[in-house]
């Protein structure tokens, strides 16, 4: 079938404008509050304990206290991949907070799982860490519902948040040395106020 030249215009904008609203569709789910970015503010984060207990965590304490967030998932083989790097880092960290070198920092590591499941992955490990669930997170395979779900969409990824609870750095689990380099630029800085707003997002 042949078409005119006025059917062929037709066709091609309907099409732009499919591509247009799709855009659009897009931009809505990018702006929902389900996305955090570098100097975004998390001021709580509900989940649950390794024994089924709701617990919330207040990032924005206001206290200079820098809390860093783990996300992991048992049935990731990156994650997998970390596990041991991350007990021989908290281990370290544990050991330097002892000696009063690390000031307060806050390890939390965190998945979508069941908190019996996230339990019995860090005892495997031997993490001293917080581990906690946030149960509210949609599976990878669906669009993120919340910022649960965000945090946990990729895995193994780490989160660093200062005392107001701005976001200062965000990447993944295997690169402890900037983690690392992160954390100490935050203790460094942690008397004097932060100079990001940022752009408030709750739980």
């Amino acid at each position: 079938m042949k078409l005119s030249p006025g059917q062929i215009l037709a066709v091609v904008t309907a099409v732009q404008v499919g591509v247009v609203a799709g855009g659009l569709l897009s931009k809505r789910v990018e702006s929902s509050g389900a996305v955090l970015s570098i100097g975004d503010t998390l001021r709580t984060l509900a989940g649950s304990e390794p024994d089924g207990k709701p617990t919330t965590v207040r990032l924005r304490t206001g206290t200079g206290a820098v809390t860093v967030l783990y996300a992991f998932h048992s049935e990731c083989a990156h994650s997998l991949d970390v596990a041991s790097k991350w007990a021989a880092h908290f281990a370290e960290e544990q050991s330097a907070k002892r000696r009063s070198e690390t000031g307060a920092t806050r390890h939390i590591a965190v998945t979508r799982q069941a908190p019996q499941v996230a339990a019995a992955y860090a005892r495997r490990f031997g993490w001293s860490a917080q581990v906690m669930s946030l149960p509210h997170a949609a599976p990878k395979t669906q669009a993120p519902r919340d910022i649960h779900a965000f945090l946990l969409s990729r895995t193994p990824w780490v989160f660093v948040f200062d005392s107001y609870g701005v976001l200062h750095y965000q990447g993944h689990g295997n690169d402890l040395e900037g983690l690392a380099h992160s954390i100490r630029a935050l203790r460094r800085t942690a008397a004097a106020p932060t100079q990001l707003q940022g752009i408030q997002k709750d739980d």
